[in-house]
């Protein structure tokens, strides 16, 4: 930031909370966009290994006890939405805001409870949640480690430098994972890791089931005219949600500030920087 004002450098991406802050210097100029890097909660899920949330009411119930809203306020200061499997802004694609608060990602904690007990989990279990120790992630893993109190989920976090992290991540070794995602060329790559044709599938969750997700997501893969492939991408999502292996968190706002001699810049949802080629400055 003392670079940014002495004018040292021209631009950086910086939290919510700096940007905003320097909204008030005439120098800078402050820009943001809501991008394709949503915040979700993983689960892996193998045969043979009977986790808790094996069970799909333990993992509805983990669900309907995430606060979005507190997350959303808490970290982002307001600055975010909610999100489904498809990120808002992806075009017509994602599911809609209020369906989102309404049904597939409203915060219930009786209705986590009672899912909790019919499942026979009402004394809860403990769990690892395998973070990266870097930007807004420990602050959003503090929150769903007092949200999952809730249900009597005691979940410990392990925080790993970014190397580590995708590592873990690649081979599938870890019970929970905190994660970002990030652009897709087309929307099926959003849900693919969900169907068993799929590498990630067969090393993170080949013991998961959604047959109604697979059918559309299939049917989805070999359909040309797009009218038609949006619903099937929708009700794909949906039926992720009612079953869900991970759950979407927020949508974040992506912070840029520039001195004001930069130009033409943009800060672009696909969470890269294409904006550059167009920048300029004005001597």
């Amino acid at each position: 930031v003392a670079a940014l004002r002495a004018g040292a450098i021209d631009g950086a991406t910086l939290s919510v909370d700096v940007a905003r802050s320097l909204r008030g210097d005439s120098k800078l100029q402050v820009l943001s966009n809501l991008n394709a890097a949503f915040r979700e909660l993983q689960m892996t899920l193998k045969p043979g290994r009977n986790e808790p949330w094996a069970d799909v009411r333990v993992r509805q119930a983990v669900n309907f006890a995430l606060n979005r809203n507190q997350i959303i306020q808490n970290v982002y200061g307001g600055e975010a939405a909610y999100t489904s499997y498809v990120p808002p802004g992806y075009g017509p694609w994602p599911l809609s805001q209020a369906d989102l608060k309404r049904k597939y990602a409203k915060y219930d904690v009786p209705q986590a409870k009672k899912l909790m007990a019919d499942a026979g989990m009402s004394k809860g279990f403990e769990v690892e949640m395998t973070i990266v120790g870097l930007q807004d992630y420990p602050s959003v893993a503090a929150l769903i480690v007092q949200q999952m109190k809730q249900i009597n989920i005691d979940v410990k976090i392990t925080s790993t430098e970014i190397g580590t992290f995708a590592a873990i991540y690649s081979a599938g070794t870890y019970d929970w994972f905190l994660n970002g995602r990030g652009m897709r060329g087309d929307v099926d790559g959003y849900v693919q890791e969900f169907h068993p044709a799929s590498a990630t599938f067969k090393i993170q969750t080949p013991a998961y089931r959604n047959l109604k997700a697979w059918k559309w997501i299939g049917n989805g893969r070999i359909q040309l005219d797009e009218k038609k492939r949006l619903p099937m991408y929708k009700k794909a999502q949906e039926e992720l949600w009612n079953n869900p292996i991970q759950m979407p968190l927020v949508a974040i706002r992506k912070y840029q500030v520039y001195n004001k001699r930069v130009q033409n810049m943009y800060v672009a949802f696909s969470d890269f920087n294409p904006g550059l080629r167009t920048a300029w400055l004005n001597s």
